[in-house]
């Protein structure tokens, strides 16, 4: 999965979340497959990598954004 910033130019992805957490539904419960702590966005996407899987939603939690223009 890649996750793109807002990117305001090739040296700054702000708003990007700094601390998060990617779940996904399995009909019952979300499950985690990725976190980061104080992740330091560029304009490049970050690739999280997981198992294939069949489920029907996907969520980012965020619980610290860098900052905004």
């Amino acid at each position: 999965m890649k996750l793109y910033p807002r990117v305001a130019s090739e040296a700054y992805a702000g708003g990007f979340p700094k601390d998060f957490t990617v779940s996904l539904w399995n009909g019952t419960t979300w499950v985690e497959v990725a976190s980061r702590k104080n992740y330091s966005a560029t304009a490049e996407a970050l690739t999280l990598t997981f198992d294939e899987c069949d489920y029907r939603a996907l969520r980012i939690h965020a619980t610290k954004l860098d900052n905004v223009d």
